[in-house]
């Protein structure tokens, strides 16, 4: 009969030798002594891991430092999370701040907070609200930003791209008094690409869509768009051109192989 997994329950300061455990429970700060794997933890308090951590179900409730990488099938996070190496998991839904040295993999990532991504995010749904900076590309089927403060972005690519700014619809705070400087919110990207995209307060280099809505405050200096393109007045392009459909799009379209007579 297979050993079971030990199981921790720890109050206050505790170190973890790296073997492989059941359940973690910690109120208060946990170090590991190398790397950590277990099929569930939930800390509350700050957590430090040496080396790699590999936990299936993952919260924690304060600061975490992963000095490796880091794999996951769910981790939720009220605090800041420090990854260097890569991170891969299914679900992150983190409110705070995230910082990874590596690539991000993940089905879905919903960020309220600060993203510091040295390279490239890639999943199918990502949802960032706060600011951020991102060395490598964004990829994702749908990719929703609404930038608070000041996000610079390498490279987004997707099926459906929105970015807004501040906090509402018209990119400002319900209440003017409250928060009132983080209103608007400003995004950089060097090359957007995708079939439907929104914009608010970006400037980029390069956008290229099928379907392109340039909201307030958009500075573009090359747009390329196939079948619409609209613009809000206070929105500046430098060169915009309308592309052509492919060979490949037209046969799509318009299937060979038969005739009506």
């Amino acid at each position: 009969m297979p050993k079971r997994a030990p199981s921790v329950l720890s109050f206050g300061s505790r170190i973890l030798d790296a073997v492989h455990y059941g359940t973690i429970r910690s109120f208060g700060d946990l170090n590991t002594t190398g790397d950590l794997s277990a099929t569930r933890m939930r800390a509350f308090g700050d957590s430090e891991i040496q080396g790699r951590c590999s936990v299936k179900h993952l919260f924690t409730a304060g600061n975490v430092q992963i000095h490796e990488s880091l794999r996951t099938e769910s981790l939720r996070s009220f605090g800041n999370v420090i990854v260097h190496g890569q991170l891969t998991a299914a679900q992150l839904r983190i409110f705070g701040d995230l910082s990874a040295t590596g690539r991000v993999n993940c089905h879905q990532i919903k960020l309220w907070g600060d993203a510091h991504l040295s390279e490239n995010l890639v999943a199918e749904t990502v949802k960032l609200t706060g600011s951020c900076r991102i060395d490598g590309l964004v990829s994702a089927e749908r990719i929703q930003i609404r930038s608070r403060g000041s996000c610079e972005i390498n490279e987004i690519g997707g099926t459906t791209i929105t970015i807004r700014a501040g906090w509402n619809e018209d990119g400002c705070a319900q209440d003017k008094s409250f928060l009132n400087w983080r209103c608007k919110g400003t995004t950089r990207v060097q090359l957007i690409e995708g079939d439907c995209i929104y914009l608010e307060n970006t400037t980029a280099d390069i956008v290229r869509g099928q379907t392109v809505t340039l909201g307030r405050g958009c500075r573009i200096a090359a747009l390329e768009y196939g079948e619409k393109l609209s613009q809000h007045p206070s929105s500046e392009v430098g060169c915009a051109r309308r592309i052509a459909p492919s060979e490949d799009q037209r046969q799509h379209a318009h299937p060979t192989g038969g005739h009506d007579e």
